[in-house]
């Protein structure tokens, strides 16, 4: 097992962990709306949100070097 799969194993395990600690109900302001929902659902929809940007801004990152190879490779400046 690769060092990053174990790193991710433990965030994920902690991640539970903390979130079954948290079960009560808890009122988020956005704007004009006020949503009640647990604890644990807030904490899963931070941690999907921040796994999201980083695998989105990863995929950018490396796809913009892959861009900057081939015009290197072609000769293109």
């Amino acid at each position: 097992m690769h060092a990053r799969s174990i790193i991710v194993l433990l965030l994920a395990v902690c991640a539970v962990t903390i979130s079954l600690q948290n079960l009560q109900a808890s009122v988020v302001r956005i704007f004009f709306w006020d949503l009640s929902l647990p604890l644990i659902v807030l904490i899963f929809i931070i941690l999907l949100t921040g796994f999201t940007t980083g695998y989105l801004y990863g995929e950018i990152r490396r796809n913009k070097s892959s861009h900057r190879d081939e015009d290197s490779c072609r000769g293109d400046t």
